[in-house]
């Protein structure tokens, strides 16, 4: 009798054990599942999400750029992002200012590529201590400092760190010598705004814009490559997303409805009256025009009247130039040197002008040689507004040719000095939805020689770009963020993410086994 009870009781008891380990064991295998989803789940890009809890939301990214990277992750394209970033210190750093715009352009491209996932790579190159890095920068920036270049197949975008990214002020001193050396103030951190607009582009343009080069007039030839020539500028357009090609007005019936830019630049013909309507035509089509017409060698000044009082512009006669600032502010400026026919811009860019806006702020230097005055008519045409573009510095005066000698590079009276409009741009009314739009830049600008292209390739793009009604630009608002960091070598980094992956999982798993056990023995 009591065998049996004790039959019956151990059978119960191991039973009971049986259950016991069976209910752990599902439990360690529910809960290894549960952390095999979540792990899943987070790296599913689209699931994504960061959560910012500091006041305003400082460090999130606007609703518009994660819609941008959602848009990349459902095309299935590859952004890559490259970054060359210089090393300043002490007295080339003032103020910190670059060391902590590039440590905030650092955690912006992070967190884009958080929410991107695998279509997003991303490289931060080593320009002092990688030659290949360096001798990629060359290639893909043409040397430029300060980078981040964004690259969608055959879609390539350039971003400068501090000019693109930045909002620095400049306390304005007028121009005038004497004032004391202006500081700078980082005012606010627009990359996100920069990013967001170069990747929208991308995604929008199926493919590159067309740019038409007019080859008539023995105007500016994109493939030449002499200091005249502006080979230069047909390179950056094309890095830019343009297809440059030539065409002839004097064999056209009509510029293609394709054209997104005419160029025409330095004409050293009159343009006649039947080309003239052509542009016209074109234009009030919704066409856009970029064209410099500076002083001819010799002091040639063609009107092209035919083409320009119609549209409310009209250039001047005179060659200008202008007395060359101390660089200290202390002196006055100096004349009788030949750089006086550069007109050298430090803060006569517009302070309206989407282009130059932000030229002016930076107090970026520009110089144009062969330039004349430009005026906007009283009375501009119907449906057509005009807004002047570039002013030249207060020491500038106007000469002609007289039987073909050279000025003297010195003005004939303190009277005659005062500040003269270079630049216009007007947008025009058309038979489209799409308005005209034409930048008329009364000096040379854009040629390989002089270093022109290179001072103004920046000028040149975003000119373009406004010009082709590139409508993808993203506006989010201007943010100061103050970074905080903690700097961790590569061997912490890998510990943490052992520590996080491998180490506390198989800890609760092997704490799991453990009660187990414990309870068997119980």
């Amino acid at each position: 009798m009591s065998k049996d009870k004790n039959k019956q009781g151990g059978g119960f008891g191991a039973g009971r054990r049986f259950g016991i380990g069976l209910v752990v064991a599902l439990n360690v295998l529910f809960a290894v599942l549960i952390w095999a989803l979540l792990n899943f789940l987070l790296t599913k890009p689209a699931l994504r999400k960061t959560f910012d809890l500091s006041p305003g939301a400082k460090f999130s990214l606007g609703g518009e750029t994660e819609a941008l990277v959602a848009q990349l992750r459902k095309s299935g394209d590859l952004l890559e992002i490259d970054t060359f970033f210089e090393s300043y210190q002490g007295a080339k750093d003032p103020g910190g200012i670059h060391a902590r715009v590039k440590s905030l352009a650092y955690d912006l491209i992070e967190r884009i590529r958080f929410l991107g996932g695998r279509q997003i790579k991303v490289r931060h190159n080593d320009i002092y201590r990688d030659i290949k890095s360096s001798g990629e920068r060359v290639e893909v920036t043409g040397g430029q400092p300060d980078t981040v270049t964004l690259k969608i197949g055959k879609k390539t975008r350039l971003i400068h760190l501090i000019h693109d990214m930045a909002d620095i002020d400049t306390p304005d001193t007028g121009g005038m010598p004497g004032q004391a050396q202006a500081q700078f103030v980082l005012r606010g951190f627009k990359g996100e705004q920069a990013l967001a607009s170069a990747l929208k582009s991308m995604l929008l343009e199926e493919e590159n814009l067309r740019a038409y080069w007019v080859k008539d007039f023995f105007a500016g030839d994109p493939s030449d490559q002499t200091a005249a020539g502006y080979a230069g500028l047909a390179r950056a357009l094309m890095e830019d997303g343009f297809d440059n090609h030539r065409i002839s007005l004097v064999t056209a019936q009509e510029i293609p409805a394709n054209c997104r830019l005419l160029i025409l630049l330095q004409p050293r013909l009159p343009i006649p009256e039947r080309e003239a309507a052509l542009i016209q035509s074109y234009v009030r089509r919704g066409g856009s025009l970029l064209m410099t017409a500076g002083m001819s060698r010799g002091g040639r000044a063609l009107s092209q009247r035919s083409l320009l009082e119609p549209l409310g512009l009209r250039l001047g006669k005179q060659q200008l130039f202008n007395g060359l600032p101390d660089s200290t502010g202390s002196a006055p400026p100096r004349y009788g040197d030949p750089r006086c026919s550069f007109l050298m811009i430090e803060d006569g860019w517009s302070r309206v002008h989407p282009v130059t806006k932000s030229f002016r702020q930076r107090r970026m230097v520009g110089a144009f040689p062969q330039a004349r005055g430009l005026r906007l008519a009283e009375k501009m045409p119907k449906g057509v507004r005009g807004t002047y573009l570039i002013t030249s510095n207060p020491y500038t005066w106007g000469e002609a040719y007289v039987g073909g000698v050279r000025p003297d590079y010195r003005p004939t009276s303190e009277q005659d000095l005062g500040r003269q409009q270079i630049a216009a741009t007007i947008v025009v009314d058309g038979e489209t939805e799409r308005k005209g739009r034409i930048a008329l830049i009364s000096a040379i600008a854009f040629a390989n020689g002089d270093g022109l292209i290179d001072q103004h390739s920046k000028f040149a793009l975003e000119l373009c770009s406004w010009l082709a009604s590139r409508e993808a630009r993203v506006d989010v608002p201007e943010r100061y963020r103050r970074t905080e960091s903690i700097k961790l070598s590569p061997q912490q980094v890998s510990r943490v993410k052992l520590l996080v992956v491998w180490v506390v999982p198989l800890s609760f798993l092997a704490f799991a086994f453990f009660l187990v056990y414990w309870r068997r023995r119980a």
